[in-house]
């Protein structure tokens, strides 16, 4: 679900997570919407470089402005 996205990234508080990260990554290029807007989300609580380059590729293509400029 959406909220588990932003969950998995405020529960890390920032924290490295290898798995959680590819987690987020994968909701980022999910079909549904609602599903890339929770990783977005949680994706920007973490700091990762992996992740802010995932972030800015999927703003790129992202068909909703509402969600890219979360990505962003």
């Amino acid at each position: 679900t959406p909220g588990a996205f932003i969950a998995l990234g405020m529960g890390l508080n920032a924290e490295p997570s290898p798995e959680a990260e590819r987690l987020l990554r994968e909701g980022l290029t999910s079909p549904d919407l609602e599903i890339r807007h929770g990783a977005a989300v949680g994706a920007s609580f973490l700091r990762s470089r992996e992740l802010a380059d995932a972030l800015r590729s999927a703003a790129e293509v992202e068909p909703d402005q509402g969600v890219a400029r979360v990505m962003r």
